[in-house]
Parts: C-alpha cells; structure tokens; sequence
C-alpha cells in the first residue's frame, strides 16, 4: 500500500530520521521520555475535559497519553488561526483546543453512525438494499480513527498555516535532509493530496521513535499496521479499498469531523455569526455498504446531474436528508470564514511579512556546525512566540519582524480579481448588432463578450499565478522581485529627487499575497425515504460556493505607505507585458456573410488589463495621484510599448464622445462602427503626448455622408445639363463603394432624377439590357472618392480586357473591381465617349491617371469628373507622423508580406504608403469604408509591437485582418 512505500523512500534519505528524531528531542519526545512511558491501563478511567464549544469532552486512556505527550502539548503553544490574531484580536485559540474538538466530533459521529447500523443494519431504498457497517464493531479500526484525530496536526509549524505557506515559500528548503519538492513528491505520487503540514504529520507517524511511543500506548502486535491505517485517515486515503468513508471521516468530506470542529470554533473566537446545527449531522448519519451495481446507478445519476466522476464501491458515508440543511449551512459557513477571516486581507498581508521573516534568517544564518538553518525540522520545535523571538534577533529578519511585533504592516497598493480584469475595447463598442446573422443579434453579441473576457482576461487572470505546489513559490518570487524592480524604475521617472538604493541596501518591501485555492466542496451521498442519492440532488451549495470562490479571488500586492502609488504603476505594467506573447485564442464571427458561410474567427492576443478606479478603490492609492504619476512616467518613456495601459485623461473623454458622433453614421464591414468607446480605445493606443492632437486630427476629417453624395451629384448633373447634355443613366462602378453609392444617390434622388429624365442601373447587365432598348445621351459610372486613381484604372484595363500580367505592377493586386465583363454595346458605348465616371471627391492627378489608361485601353473620350478635391494632407507634428508612419509600416509589412523578407522595392512602397496610400494622409471615411489614401492606422487591423492595433474605422476586406487583444 501507498504508506508502506512512502515509509521505505522516507527510510532510504540519507539522515531523514535522525533529522526529525533530533527535532523530536527537542521537544522532549525524546528516547528517554518513550523508555520512561508505562502501558495505560486497559479499562482505566476516562478523563472529561470543558471545552468552549462542545462542553464536556470525554478521552480513554490510550487517547490521553497521546494527548499527554510532548508531540500534542506543543500544539498549544501553535495558534489555529496563525496571524489572525491581528485582524480578530480574540483569535487566539490554540491548536491543541481545535485537536481535541476534532476527536470529540469523530467519537460522536462514530458512535451516531454505530447506533444507527445497530438499529437498522438493512437499508431499503426503492428495489435496493444497502447493509449499514457499524465501525465500532471493530475496536482497532475505530481506536485508530480518534488516534489520527489526535494526531493529524502534529505537523504543524508556528503559525499553524502561515508558518506552512511562510517556510513553502522559498526556494531550497529541506525536509530531513530532502529537497522540499522530493519530500512532498513521496506523498503525491502514492495518491496524498496533502499540504506540507499533513505530510508532516504522517512523517511524524512514521518516525521509528514515534513506533516506540505507540507500541508502548497501544500494546499490540500490529503497531506498524495500525499506524498505517492512521496515516491514511490523516491523509484522507482510503486504508481499505473497501471503506473509503471511513478515510472522509476526520477530513476532505463536506461533512466531516476536522471541518465541524473548526468553522464553529474558528467563528465562535473571532465572532462571526455563522449558524451551524451541528446536532443534525448526528442524526441518522451512517456509513452504507455499495455494491459495484449500486455504484454504477449512482455514478450514472452523478454524471447526468453535475457532470461529476464515478461513485466506487465499498462503505461510503451517508447524511440523512433532514441533515441536508446542516451540510448547507457548512459549506456556507466555509464561504462565509474564507473569505471573512482566512483569507483577510490584513491576515494574508501579516504572512508575507512572516515569509520575508523567515526566508531573511535563513538566507542570512551564520554557517554553523550545527542544524541545517534550511531545513525545516531546524524549526519544527518552535511555538508562534519562540519563533517570532527568534526571528527578531537574527540580523536577516530582525527588522521585518519587529513589523510583526508592532503591528506595522503594509499596505495594500494594488489588487488583482477576475471582475477588476477588462478587453482592451468592449465588443458592443465596435460591433453594431444589428448587423448579426442571428435572430436575437444582441444576445449573440452578448454571449461572444463573456466568450471574449473568457479568453483574454479571465484566462490570464486565471493563470497569473499556478496552482502547482513546486511552480508557484518561484513564479511568486519572480513576480515579486519583478514589481519591485520596476517600481525603483518608475520611482526614478517620476521623483526627480529620487536616490535609487545602493546595490547592497534594502530594497522597498514588496510583499504578494495571491489569491487563495479553495479545495472543491465534495459531494455526499444523502437518504430521502426510499432511495439513495448524491447532494446535487438537493442542494446546489457546491455549485454556488465553488462559483462564489472563484469570483471573490483576490491577489494583492502590499508596499509600505511611501512606495504605494510607484508599486501601483508597476504592477499596471508587469501584469500587461506578463503573459505577452505567450498565449494565443480566437473568438467566433458571428456578423452575417451574405452567402450563408461561415466567417472565421477573430484572432486574440491576451494581455491582462485592469479597471483602475475600482483597483483603487480598494486600495491605499488614490486614483488621481496614480493616473498622474502613469501619465508622467509614460512622457519619460517608461512605459515604452506597452503605453495603451495609461488610461485617457479625463478631459480627453468628453472629445471622444464628440469624435464619435462625428462618425456615427459610419457602419463598416460586419457591422463594424464608431462610439465613444472604439474613440477613446483607438486613441489610447497612442503615446500619451500624442492623444489629444489625435483627437483634434480626427475633429477635423470628412464623412461622406448620404445627403454629401445626393448634394455632390446634384451639382455634377447641372454642370452637365448646362453643357446642353441630356439624360444620364447612372450606374454603379466599383462592387463596394460603388455600390454603396449607387445606392445612397438612388435613394436620395430617385424621383427626381427620374422625372428630369435621368436613369438607373445597378450592374453591367443591367446596362446591356437598357441599351439594347437605345442609345443613351450619357452613363455615369458613379462612386464615392479617388485619389491616386490605381482601382478606376484596374477597372478600366479589366474592361479592356488586357490581362492582369500587363496592367502596371501596383495594381496587378487590386481586387476590389467588379470582374463581369462588359457586353458589347456597353464596350461600343466605352469607345463612343459617351461615358464618365462621377465621383463625390478627387484629385488632378488621379484623374490625369484614369483618363490616360482609358485613351491606352482604347476609351479615349472616357471622361473623369468629382464634385469636390480630396482634403488636403493635414497638418501633423513631426512625432504623431513618425508614430503614424510606424504603425501604418508595420500594419501593412505584415498583411502584404508576413514574416517573409522585404527587398528594397517593396520596403519603399511599404514606406510610401504608410501613413495612406501614395503618402495622401487624408482623414475621410464613406459610410461603409476607408479610402487607401486616409491614414493607414485609422482603417487597417493587424498587430504593432506585439500588440494587436484596433483601427477606429475598418476598410472592406480588412475584417480578416482584425486581431483583439
């Protein structure tokens, strides 16, 4: 069995027993104390013992010479609730107290499940039959649960679990001689899921100097037999694969005697008024033989109900359904201490400074002859006050533990939990709904929100520090030097009196409380009458505890009262660039195709971003002075790539609110639109020095509104008519603006277009079907804007019919051209002249462009008019065109070549059109698109330095390129 293996790898370390043997002497369980033991008497006098919580207490002779013994009398110099004491002052319960309310719970419930096995030895439940074991019929095996009882603490350090976290923490520790890891491994890998202390205590079971003390109490035969079923009901492993309830019954139950003992204590002392009827528990409780059908039709039930595992065969613990109310109020009552006493922020602060403590003297202890200062049965003898004296007289520790001492700890300066964690835009920002393929759109949309949290910030919230027991301390240590080392740096650009400490001074304390993993509530099984089930059935207690854990989480990052607005900034930054590259996920397009297909999903590059209002709303760090202090450190450069994490000033908002309104009218590809959040989310991308002549850039820019294009067309078609020109039938040039604008100027002005003889067709086959019907005085192929005339010179080569490999190299990639080809009196119409192509907005020199392709592909009166010169390139300072010239390089570097290799051609085309296409650098958008010739990092998706760019307008045919982060 697993103990027997873990007794003979504890046997082959090299000193592991005289290790903990000369830890035992210390504590005065020495050889002499067992030699001196006398047998109790069989049958003796039982000792009663008043306790605050449970009254009278009872113990047999064999259970008080272990409580008796130097091992148990140590825990009362051990408090049960650590440091606690310095958040609930009346706190201070021993251990001990709690060891022996442990024993008196299990007898009682021992003793209630006997009775009820002797009462009713036949459980009927439906068809079925269950025989109910009665664990007292066996005195060895019921001797030995209340002997684990008594024991199953004895490993305790000071401080209880804060002397366990605090010596677990470092790295290099040893246990007898072991490496920590490999000491904790020898348990793990025989199926304990056990803490440090637990493994400590099975040890302890194991040692050859606690054999002799217990053959000594038990005055048996079967010593090391016996002491192997204690060390698997202390560890929770079944010692018998035939009775796993009996192993639940002292801890890792819902209802089991370690738990009732300490959530009413542990609240009574600090006055927590939780409500347990414990009594309940007792009644009709019982311990019920299952057969392997019996567990299969439980199983089946579990796994339809709750999704959980298989139920085994063998005796399981049983609760009544009149006691179902009781395992409520327990696993309440556990939610409710959690998160209100053990996991106290205060408290949790408390132990970082006793971790710092005791890592500081080890780190800092003299080389001596004697006991390893490393390894921790150099420790084991210590109570909380031995410690804590020890502590302040080593030079490593003896000033972080006068804090102790004082009571001067820390204070909170930042707090990390699921619900503070943001995306960098909210989808509802950028998505219109309405534009979803689905009947309740917004409930789609709604649902891909919780999906997008799930997989950037909730996920990195999650894995920001592991679970696993070797893993976490280091990654802790990391982080925390990490933070300190960056709030020095911080410190430095933004106190210009700042003196940097010296490489051999004291560094600012940084202390990293994470959040706290709460072991899944179990299940049990319940009776109700006639039938056997499991507690899902009844109550939904685990569901709702286990989901309450998980969203109350909390990490927190503590710094004394000087440092707290520099670690703040600092974590903002560490956090961000922690996981940076590390993780990648996607999200579903749920926006409609038109063909019915589906679209791919949206890539996503999470970085772990936080609400800072509500960081620091509970903390000790005021949210004006930290935003100050980020907004100065970005303008010294500190936060270099990773400057989007500064939030926008307060007074940039309103601007945001009016830049969006501006364009509100604008509704991209899917849906794509502007609000106030897409505005502010697009202009914190940028440095903040350049965020508000961004935002004043964009005041200024042009929308090509429905009522600009009828108001355009209406001026070109009088023009016309007063050359003496007649009807004009209007058609649609290019498949997306084109048509867009087609649309708009049909809608606009159908009437009275139509009543002044005017005409509309909306595609080529159209126009062969009006023609055939006559000849017409003129078409105008009408679109929105052109600037360097590349796609309207595609499109005419195309109708030409000149192949792609002769058009000019720029625009053999242009794609958005309508690819029909023209029939032929619509190509007799090409070659007649009587055709112009209309646009809202221009330039001469794309016009002069146009006009000579047509004369070469042989429409040599194709005329070319528009309404209005395309704006002229604004005015930008030197820093926001580098940075728009960066951004718009990179964007386009990786959609037109990937990571593959630029030659010089293609990196001077990338650099010409990085701040728009032909270096134009227009702010104007259509309703439904970007121009190439505005600004490339106002239209293009895709990544820059690592981080996704979200563009604030979306270009046709970019969605693909869309990356979220």
């Amino acid at each position: 069995m697993g103990v027997r293996r873990i007794k003979e790898r504890l046997d082959a370390a090299t000193g592991f027993w005289p290790a903990l043997h000369g830890a035992l002497d210390a504590l005065g369980f020495d050889g002499g104390y067992v030699e001196r033991l006398t047998a109790p008497p069989h049958g003796g006098r039982r000792k009663y013992v008043k306790d605050s919580v449970w009254g009278m207490m009872d113990f047999e002779p064999h259970e008080l010479a272990i409580i008796d013994s130097p091992l148990l009398q140590r825990l009362r110099r051990i408090s049960q609730l650590g440091l606690t004491f310095l958040t609930y002052p009346s706190a201070e319960h021993s251990r001990f107290s709690h060891t022996l309310g442990v024993t008196h719970v299990l007898k009682r419930l021992v003793a209630s499940i006997s009775d009820a096995a002797r009462r009713e030895p036949i459980l009927r439940a439906g068809n079925d039959e269950y025989q109910l074991y009665d664990p007292s019929a066996d005195g060895a095996v019921a001797r030995s649960l209340a002997h684990a009882a008594l024991l199953h603490d004895v490993g305790h350090l000071a401080f209880s679990h804060a002397g366990e976290t605090a010596f677990s923490a470092g790295a290099g520790l040893l246990v007898g001689g072991m490496e920590l890891e490999d000491f904790i491994a020898c348990f793990r890998e025989e199926g304990f899921e056990s803490g440090l202390s637990e493994c400590l205590s099975i040890a302890v079971c194991l040692s050859p100097r606690f054999r002799a003390f217990y053959g000594r109490v038990l005055g048996a035969d079967d010593v090391d037999g016996r002491l192997r079923e204690i060390c698997c009901f202390i560890g929770g492993v079944p010692h018998d694969p035939r009775y796993p309830g009996l192993a639940n019954l002292i801890s890792g139950a819902a209802v089991d005697a370690d738990k009732i003992d300490y959530l009413n204590r542990d609240a009574r002392q600090c006055g927590i008024p939780v409500g347990v009827d414990v009594s309940r528990v007792f009644l009709n409780s019982a311990l019920v033989r299952i057969s392997q059908d019996q567990a299969l039709a439980l199983s089946r039930s579990r796994i339809g109900q709750t999704g959980g595992g298989r139920f085994s065969a063998g005796v399981h613990f049983i609760v009544n359904s009149s006691g179902i109310d009781t395992y409520d109020e327990l696993a309440n009552a556990k939610a409710v201490l959690y998160q209100r006493v053990y996991l106290h922020q205060l408290t949790r602060n408390a132990e970082q400074v006793l971790s710092e403590a005791v890592h500081g003297a080890i780190r800092d202890a003299p080389a001596t002859a004697g006991p390893d200062p490393r390894d921790i049965f150099t420790w084991f003898g210590y109570g909380d006050d031995e410690l804590l004296a020890r502590l302040s007289r080593e030079r490593g520790s003896r000033q972080i533990a006068a804090r102790l001492v004082t009571r001067d700890l820390p204070k909170r300066a930042f707090v990390i939990y699921r619900d503070a964690c943001e995306p960098f835009v909210s989808l509802r920002d950028v998505f219109d709904a309405g534009e979803w393929d689905v009947h309740d759109a917004r409930g789609a949309l709604a649902d891909l929100e919780l999906v997008y949290r799930r997989a950037t910030c909730w996920r990195l919230f999650d894995q920001l520090v592991p679970v696993d027991p070797v893993e976490r301390p280091r990654r802790l240590a990391e982080l925390r030097d990490l933070i300190r080392r960056e709030a020095i740096a911080v410190r430095r650009s933004v106190d210009p009196g700042f003196v940097p400490p010296a490489p051999n001074a004291a560094e600012p304390y940084v202390g990293l409380s994470p959040r706290f993993e709460l072991k899944p509530i179990n299940e049990v099984l319940v009776r109700e009458k006639n039938s056997i089930g499991h507690s899902g059935q009844w109550t939904k207690s685990e569901e709702l505890s286990n989901a309450d854990n998980l969203g109350r989480g909390v990490d927190h990052v503590h710094a004394d009262r000087e440092w707290l607005p520099y670690v703040a900034v600092a974590c903002t930054k560490v956090l961000y660039d922690l996981h940076a590259g590390t993780m990648a996920s996607s999200i579903p397009d749920g926006a409609a195709t038109g063909d019915g297909s589906a679209r791919e999903g949206f890539p996503v590059r999470p970085r772990l971003l936080l609400r800072l209002e509500e960081v620091c709303s509970r903390t000790g760090v005021d949210h004006g002075r930290l935003l100050d202090d980020m907004a100065t450190a970005a303008r010294a450069g500190y936060f270099g790539a990773a400057e989007r994490i500064v939030p926008l000033d307060g007074g940039l908002l309103p601007r945001c609110g009016t830049v969006a309104a501006r364009y509100a009218t604008f509704r991209g590809e899917g849906g794509w639109q502007v609000s106030p959040g897409s505005v502010a989310a697009f202009v914190r991308q940028f440095p903040v020095g350049l965020r508000p002549e961004m935002l004043s850039l964009l005041a200024e820019g042009t929308i090509i509104t429905r009522g600009a294009v009828g108001q355009a067309f209406d001026r070109m078609t009088a023009a016309s008519r007063a050359r003496g020109e007649g009807g004009i039938v209007f058609a649609r040039f290019s498949p997306n603006s084109g048509n867009v604008t087609g649309i708009a100027l049909e809608q606009e002005r159908r009437d009275t277009y139509l009543g002044a003889g005017h005409g509309f067709v909306r595609n080529l086959a159209e126009l062969e079907v009006r023609l055939a019907g006559g000849p017409a005085d003129c078409v105008a192929f009408v679109d929105d804007q052109f600037a360097s005339g590349g796609q309207a010179s595609a499109q005419i080569l195309h109708w030409a019919g000149v192949p792609r490999e002769r058009w000019p190299a720029a625009i053999q990639g242009e794609r958005n051209i309508d690819m029909s080809a023209p029939g032929d009196r619509t190509l007799e119409l090409l070659r007649s002249g009587r055709v112009r192509l209309m646009f809202v907005h221009g330039t001469e020199s794309g016009r002069t462009r146009v006009v000579e392709t047509a004369r070469s592909a042989g429409f040599a009166d194709l005329d070319v008019v528009f309404d209005r010169l395309i704006p002229a390139s604004p005015i930008l300072s030197g820093p926001l065109r580098e940075f728009l010239a960066e951004v718009g390089r990179g964007l386009l570097r990786a959609i037109r070549h990937g990571d593959a290799p630029v030659d010089a051609a293609a990196d001077a085309a990338l650099a010409a059109d990085a701040v728009g296409y032909g270096g134009i650098g227009s702010v104007m958008v259509t309703p439904t698109s970007a121009p190439s010739h505005a600004i490339t990092a106002l239209w293009c998706p895709g990544a820059y330095a690592g981080q996704p760019w979200l563009p604030l307008f979306l270009r046709r045919g970019y969605r693909k390129h869309l990356v979220f982060g």
